[in-house]
Formats: C-alpha cells, structure tokens, sequence
C-alpha cells in the first residue's frame, strides 16, 4: 500500500511521463504473469508458477489504477482510480502471504487464514467505504521537485486504511519467516526473497508517512513491487537452474546405473550360458556314470548268478557221481532222485528271482506244513555245503502255514548257503521252527509286527559274525561281502522280498565271534495277527534294512 499525493500538471510533461512509467510497469509485470502461467500450464505440478503469475497479475491491475489515478481530472474519476488501486494493492498482498507459504512449504493455515480474511474483506469493504477516504476536490500545490500536482481533497482515512496497513506489514514479516525457512538449504535465494519483502515493506511505510503524516515525499508507486518480483524470479530462476541440474545428475546416475545393470545383465547371461553348458556336460557325465554303473550291477548279477547256479549244479553232480559209483543201490537211488528233483526246483526258483526283477509273476499260495518245505530244501542242501560244514534241523514243533512253498524253500535255501559260506572253514548250521506268540508289536527289518501268534523259522551257525560296519546294508540289493564272482547280492534281498509279501518279517541278531541267527516269522495257518506289518518310511523302490547278514 503505497500513498499517492504526487503528480504533475494535468497535461504537462511530467504527468505524460509518470503515466508511460506506470503502463511500462503494468506492462512487465503482465509479461510476467504471462510467462509464469504458461511454465506452470507445461509443468501442471508446480503450484508456485501459477500463485506467483495471479501475483504478477494483481500488480499489473494496480499499477493500471495509478496510471488512471495520473490521468484523472475529475474528481468521480480521481475517486474510482483511487479505489481501484486501493482494491488491487490488497488483494496483491493476499496474493503474495499465499505464495511465501507455498515457497516456503509452510503449514500455518491459521495464521495465513486469518490475514487472507482480513484483506479480502478490506477490499470488499472499499468499495462502499474507500481505504484511502473519499475525493471532495483536487487542488494543486507545488511538490519538492518544482512539480506542481493536484493533490486530492478527501476525507481522513479510517481506521480500515490502518487495518490494511498492518495486514501489509505482517504479510512482509511473514516473508521474513519465509527467507529464513528458505536459508535451511539456499542461503543466497533466501537473501533475495528477504530483499525483495524489504522493498515492499519500505513502500508501506513511506505510503503511511503520505497518508497519516501528509509528508511530501517523492514518488515510488509501483517500484517496490517491480524489485520484488526482479527477486522473486531470479529466486525462482536460481532454484529451478540448480534443480535441473540435480537432474542432469540424476539422469548421469541414472545412465550410468543402466550401463552397470545391462554390463550385469550382459554377464549374468554369460554366466548362465557357461551354467547351462556345465550342466549339460554334467548330465552327460551322470549319463555315463550310469551307463557304467548298470554295465557293472550286470556284471555282478551275472558272476552272482552264476555262483548259485553253480551251486545247483553241485548238487546235481553229487549225486549224479554217487548214481554212477554204485547204480545198484535203491536206496541211493531215491534219495538221488529226491536230491535231483530239489534242486532242479531250487534252478526254477532262481530264474524265478531273475525274472521278478524285470516282472513280477503269479504267487502260488497254499496251505502247506512248514516243516515239509525245510526237510526237502535241507536234503538238497546237504551234499552242497562246504566240507565240515554240520547241519541240524528241528521241526517238530513246526506248524502249517500259508504262502508260496517255492518262494519259502528259496528263503530256506539262500540263508542256509548264506551260513554256509559266511563259516567257510566249517562249523554248525541249526534249522529249527516253532510257533512264537507276541505279547507286544515286534520290530522286523522295514517295519513292526503286530502281537500275536506266529510262526518261525530260524537259521543260526557258527561263523564270525557280521561286521557292523556291513550290518545295515545286507539286505540291499545288489550288496554282497563275497569275493566277486562269489554272490550276486540277490539272496537276502530276495529274502526279505518273500517275507514282506508272505505277510511277515524277518529279524536278525549277530555279534561278532558268535555267529548270526537270522529269523523268519509267517502267519500261522487259520490264525491271523491282529493287524499288517506297519512298515517304515523309505524311499521309493528302496529296501528296508536292520542290523543283518551278509548275502
């Protein structure tokens, strides 16, 4: 709010000249404002280009009041223009408490609420009760530079100019606030936002030295507002030059970053070719591991298996020799020819076993007494154990019992040889069944038996024991302790195969330097447990395993 009581000689010189500063004013700031909402139509975000343009704006209109105040020569006139400009100057000072909020980030909504109201309602206000008085007459005097103007002659300002005095001042004081809020991080740009409110704030107090002191100073007009809006965008200019360059450092960074990431990308991709290719190399060395792993399982399953065809080969030769030493005697002859017929059952038996391992056969399951498989698999077997090698049997207290009478007699047969060759040099093989009834749920290789009544059939000798180093793989396929060429690893796999499909288990004890006793348990014939074998979790196609024998 600036007071004006200084002008020139309607018509002369001076007042021609003081009216083309005024309209080159109003046109700089509406250049201004212009330019400064056309940055913030391309920007849409930056809500300080379009506060400070409506800003510009307001100066603009003011400053056309003064130009209209100069060229006035009528007192309707002189009072409209005073009025106009009274108007504009207020509300370019609510204009400017919404912009050093926005440029200062400020959130004093009470405070900016409270003078906003107050010079909107000045500027209501003065249309039907002027600020600044109302105009009775112009006189003209002589100003301190020799001009000579016409001065109005108006009623004293109210208390409403005072009020739009002080709403002015705590507008510019709150620009202070703003400068200092500013210099946190732009000491130079906070300097001229302060210089800037300066300016203003020395035109308030010159206007209120003209208005309530009547003092003849010389004219400043619209000149402090013109200094703050040089500040304000030079401010405005220094910010957003500085921000893009932040930018263009983001964007290096940026650029820079992109580079380092594809370089990664480049060589995470080289890395997973070479992956690829260590893997496909890998596979193909796991191919021809496998390849010769089953070229050496056949292997052994050939040597195995020919072990124990040699075995019943034995037995045929046996007895074939004694047949040929002495063709007379019936009672060699029955008893060669009960040998003969068993082990051509005990080869059935085998190839039998080699066929199940590609696919599985009928089961021929009947009732049959358990000692009658023991005694023929034992007579067979006698003629085929080593030398010194004693066989014992004891099966009077064995009972009848449902399975396969074949498969049974190849589990007879595998753990009897098993003893055999485990003793080597000789000693004592015991073949004894009986019926064993559980009080409690047993635990078998692979799983439990429940309570109740079952058969047995134990296989005990006299060797040195299993090592228990060995004790948990015996029952493995394809696992033997023999020498190769010796064992195919199939007999006591095949062993516990037969029990779990006949509805047992098998269990074995050994220590070393005492033996081992290996222990078959079958339902007994019309008697059932009371519940399935539970057995235990492994892996698919895996065989159970205890403590056990060898194969």
């Amino acid at each position: 709010m600036i007071g004006l009581h200084e002008s020139t000689e309607p018509g002369g010189d001076d007042v021609d000249g003081l009216i083309r500063v005024n309209t080159g004013l109003a046109g700089f700031f509406a250049c201004a404002a212009i330019h400064y909402f056309i940055y913030w139509w391309l920007s849409r975000h930056e809500r300080v280009f379009l506060v400070f343009s409506v800003q510009c704006a307001a100066y603009a209109a003011f400053c056309v009041g003064i130009s209209a105040y100069f060229a006035a020569s009528t007192v309707p006139e002189t009072q409209a223009a005073l009025n106009r400009f009274a108007t504009f100057g207020v509300l370019s000072h609510a204009v400017v408490l919404q912009f050093y909020a926005v440029l200062a980030a400020r959130r004093d909504r009470a405070f900016r609420a409270l003078v906003t109201t107050t010079l909107l309602c000045l500027a209501v206000l003065n249309q039907w009760a002027p600020l600044r008085g109302t105009v009775t007459a112009l006189q003209p005097v002589r100003m301190l530079g020799g001009a000579t103007a016409f001065v109005p002659i108006r009623t004293p300002p109210g208390f409403s100019l005072v009020l739009a005095y002080l709403a002015t001042v705590a507008v510019q004081v709150y620009g202070f606030v703003a400068a200092r809020e500013i210099s946190k991080r732009d000491r130079v740009g906070a300097g001229l936002i302060a210089f800037g409110s300066a300016a203003v704030l020395a035109g308030a107090v010159v206007g209120v030295l003209v208005d309530f002191a009547h003092l003849r100073a010389p004219y400043v007009g619209a000149l402090p507002h013109a200094i703050f809006v040089v500040c304000v965008a030079l401010f405005l200019a220094r910010s957003y030059a500085r921000r893009g360059a932040r930018l263009s450092a983001s964007e290096s960074r940026l650029d820079r970053s992109l580079r380092e990431t594809q370089e990664a990308l480049a060589s995470l991709q080289a890395e997973q070719q070479l992956r690829e290719e260590a893997d496909r190399a890998r596979r193909k060395a796991l191919e021809a591991f496998v390849q010769a792993q089953k070229a050496e399982l056949a292997s052994q399953l050939a040597a195995g298996v020919a072990h124990d065809f040699n075995n019943v080969l034995s037995v045929i030769g046996t007895w074939s020799a004694v047949l040929l030493d002495d063709p007379g005697a019936s009672s060699n002859r029955d008893a060669a020819r009960q040998a003969l017929g068993n082990a051509q059952r005990q080869g059935q038996s085998l190839t039998r076993q080699l066929m199940a391992l590609a696919r599985p056969e009928a089961r021929s399951v009947s009732r049959f007494p358990l000692a009658r498989a023991i005694q023929a698999t034992v007579q067979t077997l006698r003629a085929a154990l080593p030398q010194g090698s004693e066989l014992k049997v004891g099966v009077a207290d064995a009972p009848d019992v449902e399975a396969d009478e074949g498969e049974i007699q190849q589990v007879i047969y595998n753990l009897v040889l098993n003893a055999g060759d485990a003793m080597g040099g000789g000693g004592l093989i015991q073949v004894q069944s009986g019926v064993e009834t559980l009080r409690a749920p047993l635990a078998v290789v692979g799983g439990h038996l429940p309570a109740g009544c079952w058969a047995t059939l134990t296989v005990s000798d006299s060797g040195p024991g299993i090592a228990p180093a060995v004790r948990d793989r015996i029952f493995e396929l394809f696992f033997s302790t023999k020498a190769p060429g010796r064992g195919s690893g199939l007999g006591l796999a095949t062993v516990l195969r037969i029990a779990k499909i006949s509805g047992g288990g098998i269990t074995v004890h050994s220590e070393p330097g005492h033996g081992a006793t290996f222990t078959l348990y079958l339902p007994c014939a019309g008697v059932s447990p009371s519940a399935k074998m539970v057995p235990q979790a492994q892996r698919s196609g895996e065989l159970s395993r205890t403590s056990a024998p060898r194969s």
